[in-house]
């Protein structure tokens, strides 16, 4: 059994949409806890990952660890975790287009359009893509729109910065209308998170990095950014 927190605006009054994630991810067998968003006071050790729900307002949440495998469903964050520049809100979607099925979460359905609503829903997509950024299923017909995306440890995020931990982004974040097929996406995303390795770049000490592939690692905020010391093409397994 895994433990995951959902990180909501106000744990102590969640709203609707909280309380129907949290029972998809109670009813998957995991444990879930609400955390709010600004307790200063949250230890995230003990959790295996995390999802950050709907709502959630700029800025990362308090007690943010770099190195937990994070979901996101909410749209403000899109550019502070490092997916894009900008997202988008779009009305009245019935599905989302599958363009890569090779992956874990997507892998159950062919390419092309997958059913995620029952009735006209809204979807948020993430806009601006960085470098390392995979989109998994776009909006229908617009490319620029990434409704499922995702990076792996390592991966490069908006401001070059480096994922230090398994991230993925979901614009489908309202439960109303929903179609198992939206669920059953979001069940793999959370099985894909709790699959994460151990982080290779993580060190002891924050004053401490790794190279791997002449890129510098850090164990920062989330995650580091490519310093001036990419260009010495330092070998792999450097400890500076």
């Amino acid at each position: 059994m895994s433990k995951i927190a959902l990180i909501v605006v106000n744990a102590a009054a969640p709203n609707s949409i909280d309380v129907a994630f949290k029972a998809r991810i109670v009813g998957a067998g995991h444990t879930c806890d609400y955390i709010s968003w600004d307790h200063a006071a949250w230890d995230y050790s003990s959790y295996d990952a995390i999802w950050v729900g709907y709502g959630i307002g700029v800025g990362l949440p308090c007690g943010w660890n770099p190195e937990k495998p994070v979901g996101n469903i909410s749209y403000n964050l899109y550019d502070d975790m490092g997916f894009g520049t900008h997202y988008a809100y779009n009305t009245s979607q019935w599905y989302m287009d599958i363009i890569d099925n090779s992956h874990y979460i997507t892998s159950p359905w062919p390419l092309g359009n997958l059913q995620i609503s029952t009735g006209n829903k809204a979807l948020t997509t993430v806009m601006g893509f960085a470098k390392g950024v995979k989109c998994l299923a776009q909006l229908v017909g617009d490319a620029t729109k990434a409704v499922v995306a995702y990076c792996e440890i390592g991966d490069i995020l908006v401001n070059d910065w480096v994922a230090a931990g398994r991230r993925v982004a979901y614009g489908v974040y309202n439960h109303a209308n929903m179609h198992e097929n939206a669920w059953v996406v979001f069940d793999r995303m959370t099985e894909w998170l709790l699959m994460a390795p151990a982080n290779p770049y993580s060190t002891s000490s924050l004053k401490k990095g790794f190279v791997s592939g002449y890129h510098c690692f850090m164990n920062a905020y989330i995650g580091a950014k490519i310093t001036d010391l990419d260009p010495l093409k330092l070998p792999d397994g450097t400890i500076f």
